[in-house]
Parts: C-alpha cells; structure tokens; sequence
C-alpha cells in the first residue's frame, strides 16, 4: 500500500510512513524507528501533520507521534495549506491545525487549493472559502474546479475554460478537455485534431496541440504521450515545447526533486532517470513512486510476494520491510 509523503521544510526531520505486520508506524531518513506501528493506516506528514487511524477512526499526529487532533473522525484527508478536511457521519468540516472547525456542511467539500476551499453543492453550483470561513465566491451556472496559479478549470456544455479568483471568465470555454495550471501553463486537447498542446495564463497557445496526451509541467518538464496504448511511447518536453528527453518509455511519471520514473522493457520494471534521460538508478521496480524528501517508496515483486522498501537517490536501499515466507 503506498502513501503520499507530505510537505515539510527539511528533508532530515521527515519522517516516512512503513508497515510492520497490519501496523503502521514512522522511520526516519536513515530508515530509523522513530514512532512504533500502532495505527491501521498512516500518511505522510503535511504541514507537520499526519493523518493517522486509529481504532477505525481518523485523527492527526505530530512529528512525535502524539495526537493533535484526536482520532474521532470517520474520514479523513491530508492537510492542505493548513487545513484539513474531515468527515463525521454526514457532515464535511475543514479543520485548522488545532482542530478547530472552520467550516461544517452537508455538502461534499474539498481541500484547499491556492488560498480557497471548495464546497459542491450541486453539479453546477460551486461556494468558495477563505481560512476564516468566510465565503468569497460562487458559482451557479458550471462545473468548476480547485484555482490553480490564480484560475480554475471549468466545464460547460462540455467545453472547457477557465475562471479567475472574481468568477470572471479568463479563458473562455473553447477546449474539449484541459488540466489545471501548473508553473504557469495548463495543457488542453484540441476540438478539431484531439490532440494536447499547452497555453499561458492569457489563453494564448504556447505549444501548439499534437501530443496523443499531456501532462502538467513539474521541475520544468512535462511528460508527454505518442502512440496509442499498445504502442505509447513517452518522452519529455520544456517549456518552449522542445523534446529534451526523447520518446522511448513504455511508462513514466512526472520529474520530481530531479528524478523520474521510468518503464520500458517487456519485464515492466521500473528504474529512474535524471533530466539529461541517464538512468540513475537501475529498473528494478515492480511499482515506483516520485521521489519526496529524499527517499522513495518502491515495490518489489508482485501481489503476495510483494516487498516494500524505502530507497534514496542513489538506489541504496534505507529501510525494507520483511519479505514474506511460506
């Protein structure tokens, strides 16, 4: 089972979830135990929180391992600028670090994105909230998503723009599909070819659309797709849309903290390359996962043989869990 690490300012003070057993507990960068598996499922840290559960009901530790928001919760999710959302029966609630509630409604809501909270209350009518709770915005007449660099992806009619932070239209619906801004650029899929380009936050075509598909630009590439799904190939792009690293994956991920990713032989291992596309660290993997805080999360070998281990970013491994015997 894998689990997204959270955001936390120095790498040697992050602790990383692990497995012991059906138990979850803490290690640190050095594969040390710094908090003893005592919960049922446990994430990473976000904004110095984690979301742990306990006795089947979700709450938040600290980097200690002490609750700071008591197991009481039937659902949970990460922090998220601050702020966590939180279900009991069928109430939604945002929570502060505190656990104070700063929002509590019937309607799903979900985390924070870009200063704002966004609460659905049908399919085309959207409220957005600041930190205090306070309503700062709604949307009656489309399906609209988190704001993302300042604008947020809707969908009417089946054609895709995007909002500002006012609901003004800053890019008009025109698009049979888009993604959210990301380092300033948003990909979007071309009504006339079906193809993937990107624009700028002014709407203008910045990479003009013939990728099979795309994806957000993260350490200043993005992942792109040729081919169809038996014969995908994907590479990398800049931001002027040049191919930097050429198509030849059968399977990658985004660049993360410098590293991505990658699959491409008739095995289905997965190793990692840097942005120059060397291979750093050998294609091993059964499963990969990005690179956060140093260490990633991998899988080897498959289903009930399966073996999770932490590695860092020269492939050493700092923590494994214990293979299963017959």
């Amino acid at each position: 089972m894998f689990f997204l690490l959270g955001v936390q300012t120095q790498a040697q003070n992050y602790l990383y979830p692990f497995k012991s057993g059906q138990k979850y507990g803490y290690i640190d960068k050095m594969g040390r135990q710094m908090i003893a598996p005592s919960f049922e499922a446990a994430n990473g840290f976000y904004d110095g929180l984690a979301l742990v559960v306990k006795d089947s009901k979700t709450g938040y530790i600290n980097t200690s391992g002490k609750f700071v928001i008591a197991p009481t919760y039937d659902k949970g999710y990460d922090f998220s600028e601050q702020i966590a959302v939180v279900k009991q029966a069928d109430q939604w609630l945002y929570l502060d670090k505190t656990g104070k509630v700063i929002l509590q409604t019937n309607d799903k809501i979900y985390p924070f994105s870009d200063g704002l909270g966004r609460v659905k209350k049908s399919k085309t009518h959207f409220v957005f909230y600041d930190k205090t709770g306070k309503q700062v915005l709604e949307i009656k007449d489309k399906r609209v998503f988190n704001f993302n660099d300042g604008l947020a992806k809707f969908d009417i009619n089946s054609e895709w723009g995007f909002i500002d932070k006012k609901g003004e239209v800053a890019i008009a619906a025109q698009f049979s599909r888009c993604y959210d801004f990301k380092e300033g650029l948003a990909s979007f899929k071309d009504y006339s070819t079906g193809k993937w380009g990107y624009i700028d936050k002014t709407g203008k075509v910045v990479i003009e659309p013939k990728f099979e598909n795309t994806y957000y630009f993260s350490d200043g590439f993005a992942l792109v797709k040729k081919g169809t799904f038996a014969n995908a190939q994907h590479g990398f792009i800049d931001k002027t849309g040049k191919l930097v690293i050429d198509y030849q994956f059968k399977g990658a991920f985004h660049f993360k903290e410098g590293l991505a990713s990658v699959s491409n032989d008739k095995e289905d291992k997965w190793g990692y390359i840097d942005k120059t596309g060397k291979v750093l660290i050998a294609r091993q993997f059964e499963y990969p996962s990005d690179f956060s805080h140093e260490l990633s999360l991998v899988k080897t070998g498959k289903f009930e043989n399966a073996q999770e281990a932490y590695i860092n970013k020269k492939g050493d491994f700092v923590w494994k869990s214990i293979k299963k015997t017959d």
